[in-house]
Parts: C-alpha cells; structure tokens; sequence
C-alpha cells in the first residue's frame, strides 16, 4: 500500500505520477525555488522548499520516493544519504545510456561509456543502486504538454538524418502506472528498459502526426545539427518489465497516444 510519495525533482514526470496517485495517498515535492511553490500546490502536491543541501530525511521515512532530477554530479549522492529509511526508490534514467548502441535494446545491451552524458547518468544510477533503487532507462517522453506534436506545430522540429533511424517512446501516463507498479510490487536494485510496443522511424511518425494535424512535412536536417538525443537508432524491448509487473499499456504505440493527444486538441 502506498501511503506517501516524494517527489524529488517535480517535472512532467512528477506531476504525472501525482495526477495518477491524487486522493489516495500523501505527496510531497521537491523545489529550489519558491515561484513553484503555487503550482505544486494546485497540483496536490505539499512542497517541500529546499534551502540547504537536501530534503528532510523524516519526510522519507517509509515513503516511496520518486527521482526525476536530471544529474549535476553532486546532488544524486547528497540526497540518497537521507533516503536510508524509504520503502522504494524509483530512478527515473533514460535509454541515452546507451550512446551509440543500435538495434534492440533490452536490459543486457551494453551501455555507451565513452560517452559523457551517458556516463554521468550511469554515475547516477549507482548511487541510487547502492540505496536498493530501482532504475527505469525510459524512451522519450511524451504527452499533451510535451512531443512532437508541439514542435511540429511551432515549426520547431526538422527530421533527424534521412528519416530512417528509429526511435522509442513511452507516453507519460503509462510511465506514471509503470512506477505506480514498482512501488507496490518491484524489484530493488533492479534496472529495467522502459518503452512502448511500436518503435517507429522518424519519418514515420512524424508524418502521421502531420497528416493529422493537417501539417506540411518538415525538411530534414543533418544528424550533427540536431539534438543528440534525436541522433539515436534504438527499439526499445520493454517486454521485461511488463511482463514481470504485469502491466498492459495503456498507449502500446504512437498511434494511440499521439491519437488522443490530437482528438483532445481544441479545434
């Protein structure tokens, strides 16, 4: 039974934990800066203002604890040294561990060490280890406030490369039940993939988006001028963690997240 949760880092994945748990437990959230204070609040959340080095360790005691910061180095060690008396820890990691790695992915391809993002999200997911964490490698993240869908619409996004290179997503409501599910019944110290069913190209997705948005395609653009998160050719095979949490997602492709994203659109 999840009786409180705390959030440490409170982004789109936080809130969408909190809008999943709302009225059934007690949620606290993490923030630096007291201009979010309101909006944690209107969100369900109690805020927890972090003048010092790290949230109060009481806080933790028994709790299920969510972290969603990305890693600066330092604030990852900090923080798990008042987590000793949690019930769960849950990282949230990405799949940019992997770094140049293709094809299909699942929990025993090997990581990108020469890499050094990748590296300080590893350095990351040790520390929480080390506190019997469990440690989600997710795809990219998406949802009505945030995907292609926005960029597409804001002229903000150019095709990676030629279009051919795939890509892996999970929609966040399905990640908010995946960690609702490690909670109650995961693993500690274990380190899962975390994707939906129907790795796609970009080309592909981008284009259904487009066409039903009633967008022109964008042009393309050079894989050393986009982002590099976007430079990746990754499938994503979560079959792992769905079967041993027993989970059925809610959004198995792009094509039923993107569509009820597009269907709750004002029109």
């Amino acid at each position: 039974m999840i009786d409180s949760v705390v959030l440490l880092g409170v982004g789109n994945v936080a809130f969408h934990v909190a809008k999943l748990l709302a009225g059934r437990c007690t949620i606290y959230g993490t923030s630096r800066s007291e201009d979010r204070l309101s909006i944690l609040t209107a969100a369900g959340i109690t805020p927890l203002l972090i003048r010092g080095d790290a949230p109060p360790k009481e806080v933790m005691k028994d709790a299920h604890v969510l972290v969603s910061f990305p890693p600066d180095g330092t604030t990852d060690t900090a923080w798990s040294a008042v987590c000793t008396e949690a019930k769960r820890i849950v990282y949230i990691s990405s799949t940019g561990v992997y770094g140049k790695t293709k094809g299909i992915i699942s929990e025993d391809s090997p990581v990108d060490l020469e890499d050094p993002t990748a590296r300080k999200r590893l350095l990351a997911e040790s520390v929480w280890r080390k506190s019997n964490g469990i440690v989600l490698r997710c795809a990219g993240l998406y949802g009505p406030e945030t995907g292609l869908h926005l960029r597409l619409k804001n002229n903000g996004m150019k095709i990676p490369g030629d279009g051919h290179n795939y890509v892996s997503r999970i929609h966040l409501d399905d990640l908010a039940r995946i960690i609702e599910a490690c909670f109650e019944r995961g693993r500690d110290n274990s380190t899962f993939v975390v994707g939906d069913l129907g790795p796609s190209t970009h080309l592909e997705t981008i284009t259904w988006i487009c066409e039903h948005m009633g967008l022109d395609l964008p042009g393309f653009a050079h894989l050393t001028e986009v982002s590099p998160t976007l430079r990746g050719n990754r499938r994503i095979d979560s079959r792992k963690i769905l079967s041993e949490l027993k989970i059925t997602l809610q959004y198995p492709t792009y094509r039923e997240g993107y569509g009820a994203i597009l269907k709750a659109l004002p029109m």
